[in-house]
């Protein structure tokens, strides 16, 4: 195998290119008051989660706990990309599972829990106060930002303005 600074850092990079962290949501209110049992035990530290019995591995910080665990979600997430933005590369943050697993509730996109900041909220706060000091030194800088969701397999604009009864428009 070739050795060097070209080979390793190739290395770093497929290290590095996707990283899956997976979290499962709290209990929701309603969930609560009728006294649905919570059948996932989560183990950040050892990265571990185990649904109904069954131990699921998942690695060193690749594991979040549901709650109160945005902070933790952001840092281990978001936060490595905005550095690398403002590097010149594309970032991309993805949610992904099935209705009701906490998609919403990680991003942060609900905008009805004003105390809670999710993954999107802090991401885009870091990316503002960055471009403000950027700014502040007389250098320029350009942000353009999507934000999208598939939906019932039709791919949504979420920034687009629309009719409130309608929804989001289909791209």
């Amino acid at each position: 195998h070739p050795r060097g600074p070209a080979t390793r850092r190739n290395r770093q990079m497929a290290e590095t290119t996707v990283k899956v962290v997976v979290r499962c949501r709290p209990l929701l209110p309603h969930e609560t008051d009728k006294d649905v049992k919570n059948v996932s035990t989560i183990d950040e530290d050892g990265g571990r989660i185990t649904i109904s019995g069954r131990t699921h591995d998942y690695g060193n910080e690749s594991v979040v706990g549901g709650g109160d665990r945005h902070a933790t979600m952001y840092d281990r997430t978001a936060k490595p990309l905005i550095a690398q933005l403002f590097d010149g590369y594309n970032a991309t943050v993805l949610a992904y599972g099935q209705t009701g697993s906490g998609k919403t509730h990680t991003m942060g996109t609900a905008f009805d829990e004003a105390e809670v900041d999710g993954v999107v909220p802090r991401a885009v706060a870091e990316i503002i106060d960055r471009r403000q000091k950027l700014i502040s030194e007389g250098r320029g800088c350009l942000v353009v930002c999507s934000m999208c969701e598939v939906y019932q397999e039709e791919v949504r604009d979420l920034l687009m303005e629309c009719d409130e009864e309608e929804g989001p428009k289909a791209l």
